[in-house]
């Protein structure tokens, strides 16, 4: 998966009925979601992730399937302030 934008990383981690998410809060202050990761970019894995950049088109992770609730495999996101 790639990021869409360049923003400051703010969280990777397990959410509920999301699996592996991480969030980025974009430089115009909008934060977008990634949902169902399968995997990490190495700069976010286990304590790396606090304060990282990244840029847009930049590898954040992998898509996957990471819960029983998501019916495909891939990853999906969301956009907002």
């Amino acid at each position: 998966m790639l990021a869409a934008a360049a923003g400051e990383v703010v969280y990777v981690g397990t959410q509920t009925n999301a699996g592996n998410t991480v969030v980025i809060k974009l430089d115009n202050g909008d934060y977008i979601q990634y949902f169902h990761m399968m995997g990490y970019a190495d700069k976010l894995k286990e304590g790396k992730w606090k304060g990282q950049r990244v840029e847009a088109g930049e590898v954040i992770g992998t898509a996957g399937k990471t819960t029983a609730s998501s019916r495909v495999a891939g990853g999906f996101s969301t956009v907002g302030p």
